[in-house]
């Protein structure tokens, strides 16, 4: 299995307002969290791949019911973390708004 290195796609993008070049940097000490006790984090891989495996590492502050979603076309969505995919999305419910919970890495894993 392979990793893909998200900070090399000229495409990916987040559809909420927060940049998400923190994820994909290798350094726990950045994170994305949202500024809402909810909020989506979508990557745009550059191109559909198979994926194997899609690995949020969550921040301190763990999400309550997290989704992890794929799709071909970033309109029609489905759930889970394997098969083809160009777009991968992560939205992440906090309990408490106060203590918003977070993405210091996400790993997408590409199939052999």
């Amino acid at each position: 299995m392979r990793f893909i290195d998200l900070s090399c796609s000229p495409l990916y993008r987040h559809w909420d307002r927060h940049r998400p070049t923190t994820t994909e940097n290798n350094d726990a000490a950045t994170a994305w969290v949202p500024d809402a006790a909810q909020g989506t984090l979508t990557a745009d891989l550059g191109r559909a791949v198979r994926l194997a495996k899609v690995s949020p590492e969550w921040t301190r502050t763990r999400p309550v019911s997290p989704e992890v979603r794929t799709s071909l076309d970033g309109r029609h969505w489905r759930e889970g973390t394997t098969g083809p995919a160009r777009f991968v999305r992560v939205t992440v419910r906090s309990a408490d708004d106060r203590k918003r919970a977070g993405i210091e890495e996400l790993r997408v894993t590409r199939a052999k």
